[in-house]
């Protein structure tokens, strides 16, 4: 009834309403745009801190190949050198059998 004797206040209630909605609207978005641009900061940063621990365990991995090259040469090496010996304990104890055949004919 009100608003059949006063339509001009009822309209002047619902711009103003209607103002409020889309000034409201408007802030929401607002805030929605930063959210969405707070999430994708922290995204990159993700995405960077990844990148950078990669690049870590690569670092590691390519010295973990390295030192395991060298043990390898290492291993090859000390090989080598346990021929020798042998060749040379053989040759000594040649050398015993000879000596032993020299001390039992004297």
């Amino acid at each position: 009834m009100k608003n059949l004797v006063l339509p001009k206040a009822a309209d002047d209630k619902l711009k103003e309403r209607m103002a409020d909605m889309k000034l409201r609207a408007k802030q929401f978005n607002q805030r929605a745009l930063i959210c969405s641009q707070l999430r994708q900061e922290a995204s990159l940063k993700l995405l960077q801190q990844t990148a950078e621990m990669q690049k870590q365990a690569n670092s590691w991995q390519n010295e973990g190949l390295a030192v395991q090259s060298d043990m390898h040469e290492d291993v090859k090496h000390i090989k080598g050198q346990l021929r020798d010996v042998k060749t040379q304990l053989e040759r000594l104890a040649c050398l015993q059998n000879v000596v032993a055949k020299f001390e039992s004919s004297e």
